[in-house]
């Protein structure tokens, strides 16, 4: 299949001026697009329509890139990308190839796997006159509303009885100009967004799908490249806290669920309770990386005193606002700067050790922090082989369970472990109940 790609770049822009070129992340926006495309092996060519001489000459010598002067009758804010599409078929793209992919610089996420993956759909298609980037609608219309010139308030939609409630309404999708795959043969037709009767809608998540038109919109993605850049370093990813990142914790695993879903926090509330039955009365505990504190408050039902301690000072405020009592407290530091005041009887760690690039150095740490009859509790999941484990980037150390033993035992006199089946405190759709998670106790007893 002959198929080629088709940027296309306008610079009359109302929202933002000469909007292609604008920085996003020290880069000009309009190269993350000219990158995905070069970076699709079934794309032979990549073409570049503007109507802009700066820009055309600014990427003139750009790699495997062919440019494309649109005329001035083709610049105007009612030009439809249709028409830029024929005048590219009729002008320079000859012989016409038998699918075009036309990209927006407007998306920056957007990404050469992207492309492969619309290509792949498409390909799987008996049929099609065009293939559209889709992103799910965040708000919904039933119960959206217009003001009239009075500001008289009316019902977009007033069949509102059918889908009284957010969770019964249908998923509906928006273009997000991210791609669009074509077949210049039925390119008459297509509407002017590129669609018809027999085009097909390929789903990307939120954040793939942005889509920049405003500052606004702008700040959003320059946020999400300094997230990604900080958070999911190399060096940092280990750090992240998992109430405030869910979201991407899920993207990365390609794990679709509401990351305020209560069941997903079910199933952290469940861990506490697990080790709950094991606290004393007279215990202090140290929760360490306790995230946002709701662990820490259920500890403290049972325990003399609990200490929760987390990197992430955001949470610990957080934690501090709403859980801190007379036998609770928290505190902000990184596992392995964390120097205990005096020692615990119990130390805890929830999921943690697996995010630690030296998870041997943090069991040295914490018998320093247990008291001589002291015990550590700690969950984690196992990895067996890769095949049997999801690809998790915030994992960065991969735990087995001769591994984990073998470490325990260089610290604790005694090591005991549980199982934890998916239907017990780890619900059956954890990660797609691919991975073993375990609990396990080291003593010196």
């Amino acid at each position: 299949m002959k198929i080629d790609a088709l940027v296309i770049a306008r610079s009359g822009s109302k929202g933002l001026y000469k909007k292609s070129t604008i920085l996003i992340g020290s880069k000009p926006l309009i190269e993350y697009t000219l990158e995905a495309a070069n970076g699709v092996p079934q794309i032979r060519n990549v073409y570049l329509s503007a109507d802009d001489l700066g820009l055309l000459e600014r990427y003139k010598a750009y790699k495997n890139l062919k440019l494309i002067k649109r005329p001035k009758s083709l610049s105007g804010d009612d030009i439809s990308i249709k028409d830029v599409v024929r005048h590219a078929l009729r002008s320079v793209m000859k012989p016409a190839p038998e699918i075009v992919a036309v990209l927006s610089p407007a998306a920056p996420f957007r990404t050469a796997k992207h492309i492969t993956e619309v290509i792949k759909f498409a390909q799987s298609l008996d049929n099609f006159d065009s293939v559209v980037s889709v992103t799910r609608m965040r708000t919904y219309p039933f119960g959206g509303l217009i003001l009239d010139k009075e500001r008289r308030a009316k019902a977009i939609v007033t069949d509102t009885v059918k889908y009284p409630n957010r969770q019964d309404q249908p998923p509906l999708y928006r273009l997000n100009r991210a791609i669009w795959l074509i077949r210049p043969k039925q390119i008459s037709k297509l509407n002017s967004l590129l669609m018809s009767k027999d085009s097909y809608g390929f789903d990307m998540d939120e954040v793939s799908g942005v889509d920049i038109n405003t500052q606004y919109d702008v700040v959003v993605a320059e946020a999400m490249l300094s997230f990604n850049k900080r958070r999911l370093s190399w060096n940092e990813r280990g750090r992240y806290n998992v109430q405030r990142f869910y979201v991407h914790d899920d993207l990365k695993m390609g794990i679709l669920r509401n990351a305020f879903d209560t069941a997903a926090y079910e199933r952290h509330f469940g861990r506490y309770k697990f080790f709950l039955k094991y606290i004393k009365p007279h215990d202090s505990v140290l929760d360490i990386a306790c995230g946002s504190g709701y662990g820490s408050q259920i500890l403290a039902a049972k325990a003399r005193f609990v200490y929760g301690v987390d990197s992430d000072a955001v949470t610990i405020k957080y934690a501090k606002r709403h859980y801190m009592g007379a036998n609770v407290q928290f505190g902000v530091s990184a596992i392995e700067d964390f120097v205990p005041r005096k020692r615990y009887d119990k130390v805890i760690s929830v999921e943690t050790i697996e995010h630690l690039a030296d998870p041997e150095a943090f069991l040295a740490k914490v018998k320093d922090w247990l008291k001589p009859k002291g015990e550590l509790w700690l969950t984690c999941p196992l990895s067996q082989d890769d095949s049997q484990q999801t690809k998790n980037p915030f994992h960065i150390s991969k735990i087995s369970y001769e591994r984990l033993g073998m470490m325990m035992r260089r610290y604790f006199t005694k090591v005991d472990f549980f199982n934890l089946s998916g239907e017990d405190i780890f619900s059956a759709d954890t990660l797609n109940n691919r991975i073993t998670y375990i609990a396990a106790r080291g003593s010196f007893v």
